[in-house]
């Protein structure tokens, strides 16, 4: 679960953590503790390759940073699945994640997927998932996937709806890809990634390599419902192995 220690006093707190071995509920753990004591300033030290020290003035801060921190070290942790954020003002104005987003802003973040082929299933290829959290497990479990998606067979793709992202057959992959979205929907706005990955085949076929960009949506659907709409575009410029592997068609 990795750890965090506070200390606190009157109107301020000391955080010691490991950012890039810290698990969601630990972070959750400490975030609410925090909430509850509202200190005015935080000091926090964190353990990369040596300790790092850093002064924030409030508990949001706080949080944001720590979970930013959180993504970084984790993902450079896990060597089959690195990813690097990517500015929004880089895309090319013919990305199809362009008219996404505008769409998804002029909605105020209400978004019926099915209703709009053109953005979604067209441009896209259907390489989309949606995530949602379940009420009853606490989890983030995969509410519809696009028939673009390649990872899961057609046959079983019907089986995987409604079960835990992070138990998708190749588990390293699920656990990464699940710690993207919680990340996500924390912040409850839109997030961009640049992903090279090694995804294991479970029937032990080649290991595939994926280069893509991912954009995150955090979408509120007429019920209500809060789910997040994860979509990709192929990308072969990204490298961050620096490797001569040949890259999965």
């Amino acid at each position: 679960m990795g750890f965090v220690r506070i200390r606190h006093g009157s109107d301020s707190a000391i955080i010691d953590a490991a950012p890039g071995r810290m698990r969601f509920r630990t972070y959750s753990s400490a975030a609410g503790f925090l909430d509850d004591l509202s200190p005015r300033r935080l000091s926090l030290t964190w353990f990369d390759s040596d300790w790092r020290h850093e002064i924030i003035p409030g508990v949001e801060q706080f949080c944001h940073r720590l979970l930013s921190l959180m993504q970084c070290r984790h993902q450079k942790l896990t060597s089959n699945y690195i990813t690097e954020d990517r500015a929004f003002d880089s895309l090319n104005s013919s990305s199809p994640f362009i008219s996404i987003l505008d769409h998804w802003r002029t909605m105020s973040g209400e978004f019926v997927i099915d209703e709009y082929p053109d953005l979604i299933h067209g441009p896209l290829q259907s390489k989309f998932t949606v995530g949602q959290y379940d009420q009853g497990s606490g989890r983030l479990v995969f509410s519809k996937i696009g028939a673009g998606i390649k990872v899961f067979k057609p046959k079983a793709t019907a089986q995987i709806i409604g079960k835990p992202v992070d138990e998708v057959p190749d588990i390293a992959y699920g656990r990464a890809i699940s710690n993207d979205w919680r990340i996500a929907m924390l912040r409850d706005e839109p997030l961009l990634l640049d992903i090279d990955a090694l995804i294991l085949d479970p029937l032990g076929g080649p290991t595939k390599r994926r280069q893509y960009t991912r954009l995150m949506l955090p979408v509120r659907e007429q019920s209500g419902t809060v789910s997040l709409l994860s979509a990709s575009l192929s990308n072969r410029d990204i490298d961050f192995r620096g490797e001569s592997l040949v890259s999965a068609p």
